[in-house]
């Protein structure tokens, strides 16, 4: 890291520099995300509801090698940022950039926005945060546009009037809040993911993409008494349905069941309602833990509801009851 000397224009800016290297790295890390590049990391956990706290996952490589440098201006109450990254995977080498700033609208209010660029992805995010003794949200708002078949080693001489078969555009939302009852130990947390991907570019006709996750949400009631070295929570997942498919999906009966028979087709019948898509499911858990310095026990009991149900792409549903228990011994 190089410090330079303070700098006062419209704020007392603190110029830093840093520069930074990786022999091989699984996480594309950003001043204010970290993104997973192993396809296990966007896996559901469990019985069906993807893990909100795992960062969501970027696609096109297991693995990469980097050189990077950081461009950091602080001020009191503003931080702008630029850094630009020479990735290597595959053996292919593609240069990569980020620009961004944080500003701290009030004491405990603070918003970003960031702009990324990779060799085949540009992702666009807006987040605000909020902070106060009793409560804290953060909410995210990201828009992303993947190109497929761009050349990892030129990845300017793209021809971006031309839609490539497999290129996306991508939105969605995440958020996650605490409050803190007033109770001592005893906080309720809430999360919620949502994403909409369509086949096509930016600014041609797009059409809905296949597979996309269903909206998802969790609620947990966590209670650990200061007394107590350990603890206790009451989860509720939830998936909210997905209606919105692509056109092979909507001839899928298990996707559309609205659709008309074979021989309703044959005589020339059509689908007069619209599809209810992948259902929604609700899944309770309990879980506790105990944690005595050298020697911590977590334990959960999942789906105690004994739901049934199936995420969108899996071959294999998720169903019944089942009990989780983990040691973890500090060495």
């Amino acid at each position: 890291m190089l410090a330079l000397p303070s700098v006062a224009v419209w704020d007392v800016w603190t110029p830093r520099a840093f520069f930074g290297g990786d022999v091989y790295a699984d996480r594309l890390s950003s001043t204010f995300f970290s993104r997973s590049v192993r396809g296990r990391d966007a896996e559901p956990p469990g019985l069906g509801t993807r893990d909100p706290g795992r960062a969501r996952l970027s696609d096109g490589f297991d693995g990469f090698s980097a050189l990077s440098l950081t461009l950091l201006a602080e001020g009191t109450r503003t931080t702008l940022w630029s850094a630009g990254r020479v990735a290597v995977s595959d053996d292919a080498a593609a240069p990569e950039g980020e620009l961004g700033a944080r500003v701290r609208l009030l004491d405990s209010l603070t918003t970003f926005v960031a702009a990324v660029h990779r060799s085949d992805d540009d992702t666009l995010e807006l987040g605000l945060s909020f902070a106060l003794p009793w409560v804290s949200a953060d909410v995210v708002a990201w828009g992303a546009a993947r190109t497929a078949g761009a050349d990892a080693l030129d990845p300017f001489e793209l021809d971006q009037d031309v839609a490539l078969e497999g290129s996306t555009t991508a939105w969605g939302a995440e958020a996650r809040g605490t409050l803190r009852t007033g109770v001592d130990g005893l906080a309720a947390l809430g999360t919620f993911a949502f994403v909409s991907v369509d086949e096509g570019t930016l600014f041609q006709a797009r059409t809905a993409a296949a597979g996309v996750v269903n909206p998802s949400s969790t609620l947990t009631l966590d209670y650990a008494p200061p007394p107590l070295p350990g603890g206790f929570f009451a989860r509720a997942r939830m998936l909210f349905p997905q209606q919105r498919l692509a056109g092979d999906e909507e001839l899928d009966r298990a996707l559309c069941p609205q659709l008309p028979s074979e021989a309703e087709l044959a005589a020339g019948a059509a689908r007069v309602q619209d599809c209810s898509g992948a259902p929604g499911s609700f899944l309770f858990d309990l879980g506790a833990r105990l944690d005595l310095g050298d020697v911590r026990i977590d334990a959960i009991a999942e789906n105690l509801l004994d739901q049934q149900g199936a995420l969108r792409g899996e071959p294999i549903g998720f169903g019944g009851t089942a009990v989780r228990a983990l040691l973890t011994l500090r060495l």
